[in-house]
């Protein structure tokens, strides 16, 4: 595994990106193998992105996703931005400027402040279908129990009827949050994971505790 990104909220501000989130996802990136440097990777090269997640008064949450300027890989590197969010021309504790230790050019003029907007590179949040799919209520969200229950009961009824059209149950079980959910009840895991992950037939042991379980529920 290899980090490509990290993910972090914040509530509403001004800026794009703070000083310390540049230098952050700048120094990331420079841990990261350049093109060609691995030839057993397929994906050398690979840039850093960052995903600021910004919560809004009324709980809505936007998602927002940037990458570090090529530039700013390389002033990191060469020690021209100062690990200081006091600017030097008098902006005194702004998060959204980034000082240097000597005059650089931004927007075509000399300065020693950059700001951090022009550094940031926006990045198209898309839709992805992975392995597993993520509709199950989270662990970490204040659903209650009993709401839970019942959906992972209903997750686990559905297809009874032995209609075609309805998915098998190693389908419906590439539900990330519904597999830590359903792992209070089941001890051992790993060989219903790897059924799911292969898209192999569930083993009969883990259909007859899941049945069990749904009858019990």
């Amino acid at each position: 595994l290899r980090c490509v990104g990290f993910l972090f909220s914040h509530t509403p501000r001004e800026h794009f990106l703070s000083s310390e989130d540049v230098f952050l996802t700048a120094g990331l990136q420079c841990d990261l193998p350049k093109s060609g440097e691995n030839k057993d990777d397929d994906e050398g090269g690979v840039s850093m992105v960052i995903v600021a997640a910004c919560v809004k008064p009324d709980s809505d949450i936007t998602y927002e996703a940037y990458q570090i300027s090529d530039q700013a890989h390389e002033w990191v590197q060469a020690g021209t931005f100062v690990a200081d969010s006091k600017a030097a021309d008098g902006r005194g504790n702004d998060e959204s400027v980034i000082r240097t230790s000597m005059e650089v050019l931004a927007q075509g003029y000399p300065t020693r402040s950059v700001d951090t907007a022009l550094l940031a590179v926006p990045v198209p949040v898309v839709t992805h279908e992975g392995m597993f799919r993520s509709f199950f209520p989270p662990n970490n969200r204040p659903t209650e129990g009993v709401k839970k229950t019942k959906l992972l009961k209903r997750l686990l009824e559905d297809g009874k009827s032995g209609s075609p059209e309805e998915e098998p149950l190693e389908e419906r079980l590439r539900d990330f949050h519904a597999l830590l959910f359903l792992q209070r009840w089941v001890s051992d895991m790993a060989p219903l994971v790897e059924a799911i992950s292969n898209r192999t037939p569930l083993p009969p042991y883990y259909r007859m505790v899941l049945e069990e379980l749904c009858n019990d529920l």
